[in-house]
């Protein structure tokens, strides 16, 4: 009796149950569902994602932003106050400001700091003495340092420099560059690459190609090429070689650059205007005309560095002391290193991948696509390699900067002679094309972007130029001073180029370092690297290169390439050794397919025999020819009848023959009863080889490379108390998918709990589903809205089915008025869906086919499918069309198309599927070239998830129409149709692996086809059981089920085509009574839920000192314990608090209240809220414009309307009119009038909030007001972090309860106190207003599960689980006032759909309950019970 364990794997559930299979027989051991948060937040609209920790993450970057502002003030007050250019400050001062966040109260500092510090109001308010004014007399006026109020100016005007610093470009950072910024290096090198005006032009179209003319940050390349082509039209008289200086003019004017650089070199050129020496001294002069200076982008170096120096040179600053103010003011912080989220290399473990902008990266790129290129000229027999010649030809291709990718067409217009067609061999035209290639035309080739830049300006031979020119080129080994090799020295260059920041030192480094000269450095220093990074280390491929170079391909090459180190040096430098490895290796590798078939085959046979009971005797020559003639039936159907049909007879025969002796060996085994032959991996036959042959020992094979290598799981060990193997730790370097790392990580926790109790074992066989969810967010986001596209498609079709019934849509040729209320059903919808995607004819006669002939009652076309389930065992949508009932019972019957009589004809009627999928292909092409050009995220992502979408389509139509095209179904196809080779599953199947020797991923298509064989109902998921279902399928899908299946499609098509008796598959449904169990699960699971109080989880993080991380004496890192919660500890929003004048309702007298105030933008305003608007004024103002505002608007409609009545010419004044009320309503309805000027804009407004009448204190103002009620922060509750019930008696002997709530803000000041000693943000025992004193009960947070009894806590245990799921509710939010929500454990209902209730009924469970504390009778989660990750309850 074997048992089973099946799984079904999901992005935030596992699905189990166990079986036990007897012969023919399943029978139900258990089941259960585990639920856990996906980690991401799901955007209803758009079901795009976004990481639950991305809000929390950017508060933090913001906080360490503002800290470190911080601390370079402090650094800087520091050295200001030691050299008296600012009031005293002492250490503890300044100590207790940066830990304890306590300003220095120093009066001196304070007056000295402030710019309002006159005691005389009319001085005050004209604010002379501001920073502004500092700066100017520091740069305008030599100052006497020996004046301590000269000396405090000069302090003022660096601190205030300090507070502002301005912006620092970054080479490597290119997200504040426009989209001609970030392609300029691309349109350069097409500029100086091109030889001709019309080279130019065919380049720059390509270039233009993969960018979108109506995407607003790609319209400066459009705009930028029409001023190219203006150029080239005015000057067409000069060579190109003239007009390049003209072209490279135009590509670097400033109205190009970003936004940012763009408004800083506009406010230099205002400086330059303004006869102003620096910054300061500029908005000094705007300050005294009064015009506005913030809000203008100011540059570090170019604008405050220059001040800085320009100050220090005045002041006659001296250097030592100038050095270390520019030090506290202008350091920058390193950029943290993402080496740590780098995967390791497959092939060598402990290195880390390594960047693709690396020249070895390149070369080895190169070469392994240039090896396994394959050419067949109409010479040839047959595809072969290329020849040297051919190699050299279109080597070039790969080193141009313009062109870091190109398509393969480039490759195969070089090696095609004139006049002839290349084209891909498994094209459907491949016998009109000349040149056949084992490419398709279209496919991305990709260059050698960073060789080619170092070869323009090192010359082709750049590697020894450098090798040559390189100045640091000695390193120190084993305390001896060596030369470096070649491979250091590009290593050394290609690293300047991969860290340096910023393009000056670049230049100097090429200067003083490479012996370059102005011009070359500059170029070099213009050289830009991708930062994505490949699949193998750099230590791999520096192995695997020399191989590659002697045109091996990469298969072979990698097999080689650790040789060196497996072998002995006097084996491996064997020349004679080496060609025996390598031609074995050769031999292995292309036989390989061959050896894996025969032991598919023979196998194949051996199960039919074990079937049917059959036995070997090596003495029957009768037996054994049978087993002959049928292995060679076995063989056809493997390999397919026509393929075998015209296969050579010799091959044929060797076939047979191995075939046969290997099933022989294997028969003889077991007493003739046979046993399955074990398929070997191609490592395991070569590891085999250099055992035999070479004695090469475990520990040397171990270091073997593989092609397909994938970092493995380590073993699973047994456990010291039980002594059972349990499941290790999933982390492995190689999945970096969050998602698919937390859904291991709980099929690790639930498997583990199966075995210990005692309901599994490493004998148990395991069958997994995976979900195709667990791949990148951008693939998710696709799959989601392509689920609501295809969701939204069903509905129009539903609604035209509709409409043509009722003939407001009519169909040529057909009369199908029927119904005014047709509801159409799902198979209607389906049957319309293909009848569209057939353009309305029946592909196999060409009949015209009308809506009321397959929809109703006696369909005169019907579903078919294009290759029969008893062959494909595919019911799909991609299998199935619409097809003439008697064609398909009286010519089609089992056949596939490519068997049918008229095949011709029927391949005529799907050429629009051929025509619809290639022109998928050309747009999957398209959006792949936006990808890799895209300059944001933003765009990058958009156009992943529309590759993704267009891929799905693509996939659904190529499927279709090789369904049509394919000859002949071999047995490995329908196999093939019920194997996952996902990656997810892959690695799911190798982490379980480690602890079952038989794990076995399911299709989900093959369970979907059993749920519906075995009757159960449409998948659902409003209930969470629906995992457990799918999980019972998964278990029950064993290979005898899936062939029973496919017998029983091939019985029901002779009883549809043949008239033979109709077939049943009630016989192989898993038990009796197998529906009703499982629909009984969504009674009788009890739900496990995952949600983990992180709250109070304190991170750990290495101590970095101005950015470099700190280590210890044994060069260990140093981490600091934080000391801060998870989580939202209030709103987002601050308020003000003013005082009002109220009528009190119960004295009927006037008192001053407290009101709390927010400010917002007035757009955000509606008409309701005007009335809440504080400032009388502004009120008045706002709400005259408001009805301004209105009549504007319908103006501006009357106009539009007018418009498009008028002539073209006419339309220009209707426009400009337009624009002027549009001004009107943004410039002047909504402003304050200002006596010395211009009216102000009123932009927010402060109003009353209704909802904050109890806010949180957050923390005192750094300058405190005068008034008590305006000296906080105050802030909205954002939850409550836990509810607690106290029980004690009174003195009468009387049970009496108490509640507390605790909000976030609370809990994480006890969490983050020295009085944080216990479990709990609360007191363990209280005392109420009486002195009573009363016990902690229980204790609720989010997620907690409780269950409700009726009259007393025990009778909880004597429940059974049907009415224990009734009672199971897990706490959903927590109110203030101490009222709590739950929801049913087993739903998974959004919460807007949940039915709600405040009572809680024990015979047929709510939804949701919102219960108050009298009505709490529960035992909790964590006190009462506790429920394992497989769903058993247990007392505590």
């Amino acid at each position: 009796m074997a048992k089973i364990l099946g799984l079904d794997l999901g992005t935030n559930s596992i699905g189990w149950a166990i079986v036990e299979k007897d012969n023919n027989d399943f029978s139900l051991v258990d089941k259960g569902v585990r639920i856990f948060s996906e980690g991401v937040n799901i955007e209803a609209k758009t079901n795009s994602e976004s990481s639950k920790a991305a809000q929390r993450t950017g508060y933090r970057s913001a906080r360490k932003l503002k800290y470190r502002r911080k601390v370079r003030k402090i650094d800087l007050l520091k050295i200001l106050s030691d050299n008296n250019l600012c009031p005293k400050l002492s250490d503890r001062e300044l100590s207790d400001w940066r830990y304890k966040k306590i300003y220095p109260q120093n009066d001196e500092f304070r007056r000295w700091l402030s710019t309002d510090n006159h005691d005389n109001e009319d001085e005050r308010k004209k604010q002379k003495d501001n920073p502004y004014y500092f700066r100017f007399i520091s740069v305008k006026n030599s100052l006497n340092l020996s004046s301590k109020l000269d000396r405090y100016y000069v302090g003022r005007a660096f601190y205030h420099i300090a507070q502002r610093r301005g912006f620092l470009s970054n080479r490597l950072d290119s997200s504040d560059n426009s989209i001609i910024e970030e392609k300029k290096f691309d349109i350069n090198s097409i500029i100086n690459e091109s030889h001709s005006i019309a080279e130019f032009s065919e380049l720059f179209i390509d270039f233009l190609s993969s960018f979108d003319k109506d995407e607003a940050l790609d319209k400066p390349l459009f705009t930028l090429s029409r001023a190219f082509n203006a150029i080239i039209k005015d000057n067409s008289t000069l060579v190109y070689d003239e007009l390049k200086e003209k072209l490279i003019e135009r590509l670097n004017k400033k109205e190009f650059l970003g936004p940012v650089k763009r408004a800083i070199s506009d406010l230099s050129e205002k400086i330059e205007d303004a006869k102003c020496l620096t910054l300061g001294e500029y908005f000094y002069t705007l300050y005294e005309k009064g015009e506005k200076i913030r809000g203008e982008y100011t540059h570090r170096e170019d604008h405050y560095l220059k001040e800085f120096e320009t100050i220090c040179n005045r002041q006659n600053i001296a250097s030592e002391l100038k050095d270390k103010i520019k030090e506290a003011i202008f350091f920058q912080r390193p950029l943290k290193s993402q080496k740590g989220l780098v995967a390791k290399c497959p092939l060598e473990n402990r290195k880390a991948c390594v960047p693709i902008s690396h020249p070895d990266y390149e070369e080895f790129r190169l070469y392994s696509y240039l090896n396994n290129i394959k050419i067949k000229t109409l010479n040839d027999d047959k595809l072969r390699v290329l020849t040297a010649d051919e190699r050299e030809q279109i080597d070039f291709l790969f080193y141009r900067k313009s062109k870091a990718n190109f398509d393969f067409a480039e490759i195969a217009k070089k090696l095609t002679p004139k006049n002839l067609k290349p084209g891909y061999y498994k094209d459907k035209n491949s016998k009109e094309y000349d040149v056949l290639f084992n490419y398709n035309l279209g496919s991305n080739v990709a260059g050698c972007p960073t060789i080619a830049s170092l070869r323009e300006v090192f010359g082709k031979d750049w590697k020894v130029y450098l090798s040559s020119n390189f100045l640091k080129n000695t390193k120190t080994e084993n305390n001896k001073v060596v030369r470096k090799t070649e491979e250091d020295i590009i290593e050394d260059i290609w690293h300047v180029l991969f860290r340096f920041d910023k393009e000056g030192l670049l230049k100097q480094f090429a200067i003083d370092n490479l012996s370059c000269d102005e011009k070359t450095a500059n170029k070099f220093s213009k050289i830009k690297l991708k930062q994505d990074y490949g699949s193998l280390s750099l230590k791999a491929i520096r192995n695997i290169l020399p191989y590659l170079r002697e045109n091996l391909i990469y298969s072979h090459s990698v097999f080689l390439a650790n040789m060196k180190n497996i072998l002995p040096a006097e084996i491996w430098n064997n020349e004679e050794n080496k060609r025996v490895i390598k031609n074995e290796i050769n031999f292995i590798l292309e036989n390989y397919k061959v050896y894996s078939n025969n032991i598919e085959i023979v196998n194949g046979l051996i199960n039919n025999i074990k079937k049917e009971n059959g036995t070997w005797s090596s003495d029957n020559k009768f037996v054994a020819e049978i087993y002959k003639k049928d292995l060679e039936k076995q063989v056809k159907d493997f390999v397919g009848t026509k393929k075998w049909n015209e296969t050579p007879i010799v091959y044929q025969a060797s076939i047979l023959k191995e075939c046969f002796e290997l099933f022989s060996t294997q028969m003889q085994l077991k007493s003739g009863r046979g046993e399955f032959a074990k398929k070997k991996t191609i490592d395991e036959i070569l590891k085999q080889f250099l055992n035999d042959n070479f004695n090469v020992d475990a520990g040397g094979l171990k270091k073997l490379y593989h092609p397909s290598a994938i970092e493995v799981y380590k073993k699973a060990k047994r456990s010291e108390d039980d002594g059972k193997l349990y499941l290790g730790s999933p982390l492995i370097s190689s999945i970096k998918n969050p998602m698919a790392m937390r859904s291991l990580h709980q099929l690790k926790k639930v498997v583990n709990q199966l075995i210990k109790d005692d309901l599994i074992d490493e004998e148990t066989v395991i069958h997994i589903e995976m979900p195709r969810e667990l791949n990148s967010a951008n693939e998710r986001v696709s799959i989601r809205q392509w689920q609501e596209e295809l969701k939204n498609r069903r509905n129009k079709y539903a609604e035209e089915i509709k409409s043509i019934f009722r003939g407001d849509i009519k169909t040529d040729d057909c009369n199908d008025v029927k119904s005014l209320e047709y509801e159409p059903t799902e198979n209607d919808i389906l049957k319309y869906q293909l009848w569209i995607e057939q353009d309305k004819v029946c592909l196999y006669t060409g009949k015209t086919i009308c809506l009321s002939d397959f929809i109703g009652s006696n369909p005169k076309f019907d579903i078919e499918h294009t290759i029969p389930r008893s062959r494909s065992l595919d019911n799909s949508q991609t299998n199935k069309t619409l097809c003439c009932s008697i064609y398909n019972r009286e010519v089609k019957k089992d056949k596939i198309p490519f068997e049918c009589g008229n095949n011709d004809e029927i391949l005529l009627r799907i050429s629009h599927w051929y025509a619809k999928y290639k022109g998928l292909e050309d747009q999957i092409k398209d959006v792949s070239k936006k990808i890799k050009v895209a300059s944001t995220k933003e765009n990058r992502d958009k156009n992943i998830i529309k590759r993704t979408k267009l891929k799905f389509e693509h996939t659904y139509y190529y499927k279709k129409y090789k369904s049509f095209t394919i000859e002949e179904i071999p047995e490995g196809f329908k196999n093939s149709q019920s194997v996952d080779i996902g990656i997810i599953s892959k690695y799911g199947n190798l982490f379980l692996k480690t602890a079952f020797s038989k794990v076995y991923a399911v299709k989900g298509k093959t369970t979907a086809n059993l749920r519906q064989m075995w009757g159960l109902e449409e998948k659902t998921r409003d209930n969470n059981s629906h995992h457990a279902k799918d999980a019972v399928v998964v278990a029950c899908c064993t290979r005898d089920i899936n062939d029973a299946l496919a017998n029983y499609y091939h019985d029901l098509e002779q009883f549809e085509f043949y008239g033979k008796p109709k077939p049943s598959f009630s016989h192989r449904i898993p038990w009796k009574g197998f529906n009703d169990d499982v629909k009984e699960f969504d009674k009788n699971i009890l739900i496990s839920h995952h949600t983990p109080d992180v709250f109070s989880t304190q991170s750990k993080k290495a101590i970095r000192k101005r950015g470099i991380i700190q280590r210890n004496d044994k060069g260990e890192i140093k981490y600091k314990q934080g000391d801060t919660v998870r989580g939202a500890l209030h709103k987002e929003s601050f308020y003000g608090a003013i005082l009002r004048e109220e009528l009190n309702k119960k004295t009927g007298k006037t008192e001053e209240v407290v009101k709390y105030v927010k400010r917002q933008s007035i757009d955000l305003f509606k008409d309701i809220d005007l009335k809440n608007i504080v400032d009388d004024k502004i009120k008045e103002i706002v709400e005259k414009g408001r009805e301004q505002e209105k009549q504007i608007k319908k103006d501006i409609e009357e106009l539009k309307k007018q418009m498009k009545n008028v002539k073209e010419e006419e339309e220009q004044q209707f426009k400009v009119d337009i624009q002027l009320l549009e001004s009107k309503i943004k410039n002047e309805l909504y402003v304050l009038p200002n006596q010395n000027g211009s009216p102000v804009p009123i932009k927010k407004i402060r109003y009353f909030t209704n909802d904050v009448s109890n806010p949180l204190l957050i923390k005192k103002h750094r300058d405190v007001s005068r008034h008590e009620h305006k000296q906080h922060y105050f802030a909205k509750n954002d939850g409550n972090y836990c509810f607690a019930i106290y029980e004690g008696k009174d003195k009468k002997d009387k049970f009496i309860t108490e509640y507390k709530v605790v909000n976030n803000y609370e809990a994480g000041k006890y969490y983050n106190s020295k009085a944080n000693t216990h479990k709990f943000p609360l007191e363990y025992n209280i005392e109420d207003k009486s002195k009573n004193v009363l016990e902690l009960k229980f204790l609720l947070k989010t997620g907690t599960l409780v269950l409700f009894y009726k009259n007393f806590k025990d009778e909880i245990w004597e429940l059974d689980n049907l009415d224990l799921a009734k009672r199971l509710y897990k706490t959903a939010a927590i109110e203030a006032d101490g009222r709590i929500q739950f929801r049913l454990h087993s739903t998974s209902k959004p919460d807007g759909q949940l039915e709600k209730s405040s009572e809680i009924n024990f015979e047929i469970p709510n939804e949701k309950l919102r219960l108050s504390k009298s009505a709490l009778n529960v035992i909790v989660e964590g006190f009462d019970f506790k429920i394992s990750s497989t769903g058993k309850i247990s007392k505590m």
